[in-house]
């Protein structure tokens, strides 16, 4: 099931946030989501680069590192695990472990108890919002190439009227 969700990242991924914005990350709690139900893992990234790891409330701490270059160390019972930026927003954050096609998927805790807990649910939150959602040009969005195309058409037209106006005899 985690595969069909790791297939729309690639899509999605032109409107990623950058894994450099630390407040986005420590300003809030990340529920991990994975096929096991009866577990609820949180990821708690503070500012002292401190990772606060609970499972059903059991709580043990770890460490957390951006390193530059969309990378991020996660240490955790002995050992460190480097993954790379996939994706990146105000309520889900997709991580590629490093040399692997796997991602992990964790998701803004008030989210998860607002019914984003599942990978469909996320599957079909990220397709409404990012691949079913009209385009929105923000200023200055390829608003060049689009300026150039109305130029083009106004001249073309105007070209049109010009000739028929030379040729029209009454």
């Amino acid at each position: 099931m985690q595969t069909y969700l790791s297939d729309i990242i690639p899509s999605i991924s032109r409107y990623s946030k950058q894994l450099n914005d630390e407040t986005l990350l420590t300003s809030r709690h990340w529920v991990v989501i994975d096929e096991i139900a009866n577990r609820k893992n949180i990821y708690i990234f503070r500012k002292n680069r401190d990772l606060l790891i609970s499972t059903n409330g059991l709580v043990e701490k770890g460490k957390w590192d951006y390193l530059g270059n969309d990378k991020i160390l996660i240490e955790q019972n002995g050992k460190a695990f480097l993954f790379r930026h996939g994706f990146f927003e105000d309520d889900f954050l997709a991580l590629k472990i490093e040399g692997g096609d796997e991602y992990a998927f964790l998701v803004n805790e008030k989210k998860y108890d607002e019914n984003l807990n599942s990978v469909m649910s996320i599957h079909s939150f990220l397709t409404k919002k990012y691949i079913d959602a009209p385009v929105v040009m923000t200023q200055g969005e390829d608003n060049e190439g689009w300026m150039m195309v109305i130029i083009l058409i106004a001249i073309t037209l105007f070209g049109a009227i010009l000739i028929l106006s030379v040729n029209f005899k009454p």
